[in-house]
C-alpha cells in the first residue's frame, strides 16, 4: 500500500505532463478544419450562379452572381466579416452586352479590373461604383494579369481582308489610362494567337512583357509556338524563340520564367534561356503553376485522378509528388498549407509533404442538387479568411 502511495503521484504527474503536451490549443492552427462564419446567397431564388474568384478588398470581398447559362453577371460586393452585401450591380453596367463570371481578374489598391468580351472596367471594391471603362479593350480577353498599379490584356482588333491584329495592351490599374501595346501583327500566310503572357517592373522601372503563343498557318495547318520577352519601355525584344510546345501557363520569380504545358519548363527570364524541365505526364491543369518562396507548386491535368509536385526553382528537382487529390481549382498558399477545391470538397494540403489534411463537403450539399465547391478559392492573409462559393451561396470560414 505504501509502494503504491508513492507510485501513484509519479503517474499522476506524467499523466499531466502528457495531457499538457496534447493540449489541443498546441496542435498547429492551420490543421484544423475552420469554422463556418457566414454564408451569402448568390441568388434570391436559390439558382445555380457562375462566380468569379473572390476578389478581397478592405473590408469587403468581391463576387459575381449569374443564373445557369445566363452570359450576364453583374458584381456584388459582400461584408468580409458579416456577409451583409454592401453593394450590387442591379443590372448590366451600360454599355455591355456581356459580362461573364470570369476568373483572372486583377486587384490592385482598391480597384478591381473586371474584363468582358467587349469592355473592361475598373470597379472600386468598396462601393462598386465604375472609377473608369474603356472600349479599347473591345474584342478582349475574358482575364486579365498585372502587377503593381499595371494590368495588361489581350484584344483583336479585325482587319478587312486579314485574319487580325492581336495586341497585349497595358494600362493604369486606376485610372484606366493607357499606357502602350504591343502588337502582334497577323497576315495573310500566319496568323498569331497568344496562348498565356504575364509582366513585370524591373528594378531599372521599365516594363517588361512576356507572352506565348502559336503562329497558325491555315492554309497548310502548320504551326509555330513561341516564347517573347519584350521591354515595353524601351521598345526592344529581349528574346524571342520558336518553342517546343505552346504553353498555357507563364508565371515570374525573380531572374525565373516559369512555363507550363506537357512540361514544366523554367528559362532564364533575361534571356530566355531553358534552365532546366521536368515532365509532367498529364499535362499542366487549368490551376496553372504557382510560384511560393523558392518553390513551385503545379496542378497535373488529369481529370479523374489530379496530382500535385513540388519543385525546387533553381534546381528543378522534384521535392514530393502528392496522392490523388482531385482539384480542378487554383491553388492558394497560406501559412504552409495550400487550399483548392475538388471532388465536391474544400481541401487543405501540407506545403511540406503534400499529404491531405483534411476535407470538407459543401454545407448545403446534401440539401440542394449541385451544390458542391465551385473552383474558387482566396484568402485574406490579414485576417486569415477563406472565401469561396458553392454555386448557391457565398461564404467564409474563419482559419483557426
Amino acid at each position: 500500500m505504501l509502494m503504491w502511495k508513492r507510485i501513484l503521484p509519479v503517474i499522476g504527474g506524467i499523466v499531466c505532463l502528457y495531457a499538457l503536451a496534447c493540449n489541443p490549443e498546441d496542435v498547429p492552427t492551420r490543421h484544423k478544419i475552420p469554422k463556418l462564419s457566414w454564408i451569402q446567397p448568390l441568388i434570391a431564388n436559390l439558382e445555380l450562379a457562375g462566380t468569379i474568384t473572390p476578389v478581397i478588398g478592405e473590408g469587403v470581398v468581391v463576387f459575381s452572381f449569374s443564373r445557369t447559362f445566363d452570359t450576364q453577371a453583374p458584381l456584388m460586393g459582400l461584408n468580409a466579416e458579416t456577409g451583409n452585401v454592401e453593394w450590387k450591380w442591379t443590372y448590366l453596367h451600360p454599355n455591355s452586352n456581356k459580362v461573364g463570371p470570369k476568373d483572372y481578374q486583377y486587384s490592385f489598391n482598391g480597384t478591381l479590373v473586371y474584363s468582358t468580351k467587349g469592355q473592361i472596367y475598373g470597379v472600386n471594391i468598396k462601393t462598386g461604383t465604375v472609377q473608369w471603362s474603356n472600349l479599347i479593350y473591345e474584342n478582349s480577353r475574358d482575364y486579365n494579369e498585372g502587377w503593381s498599379d499595371l494590368v495588361i490584356n489581350l484584344f483583336v482588333e479585325p482587319q478587312a481582308n486579314k485574319y487580325y491584329n492581336e495586341h497585349l495592351g497595358v494600362a493604369n490599374v486606376q485610372s484606366g489610362a493607357w499606357k502602350t501595346g504591343y502588337t502582334l501583327i497577323g497576315d495573310e500566310i500566319w496568323r498569331p494567337g497568344v496562348s498565356s503572357f504575364t509582366g513585370m517592373i524591373s528594378a531599372e522601372t521599365d516594363t517588361l512583357l512576356y507572352f506565348s503563343g502559336t503562329y497558325y498557318r491555315p492554309d497548310s495547318l502548320q504551326s509555330k509556338p513561341f516564347l517573347k520577352g519584350y521591354n515595353i519601355t524601351t521598345d526592344t525584344l529581349l528574346f524571342e524563340h520558336e518553342g517546343p510546345e505552346s504553353f498555357g501557363f507563364l508565371e515570374i520569380y525573380e531572374d525565373y520564367l516559369l512555363a507550363g504545358g506537357t512540361y514544366l519548363r523554367c528559362y532564364d527570364r533575361q534571356t530566355g534561356v531553358l534552365r532546366w524541365q521536368q515532365n509532367i505526364p498529364n499535362g499542366v491543369n487549368s490551376s496553372g503553376v504557382v510560384i511560393t518562396g523558392d518553390k513551385v507548386l503545379v496542378n497535373d491535368g488529369d481529370n479523374f485522378a489530379q496530382k500535385l509536385h513540388l519543385f525546387d526553382i533553381e534546381t528543378g528537382s522534384r521535392i514530393w509528388q502528392s496522392e490523388v487529390i482531385e482539384t480542378s481549382s487554383r491553388l492558394v498558399v497560406h501559412k504552409g498549407v495550400i487550399y483548392a477545391t475538388g471532388d465536391r470538397e474544400l481541401k487543405a494540403i501540407n506545403l511540406e509533404d503534400g499529404k491531405l489534411l483534411w476535407s470538407i463537403p459543401s454545407p448545403h450539399a446534401k440539401t440542394i442538387s449541385g451544390a458542391f465547391f465551385a473552383p474558387v478559392v482566396a484568402i485574406d492573409p490579414k485576417t486569415d479568411r477563406l472565401f469561396t462559393s458553392d454555386y448557391v451561396y457565398a461564404m467564409c470560414y474563419q482559419l483557426e
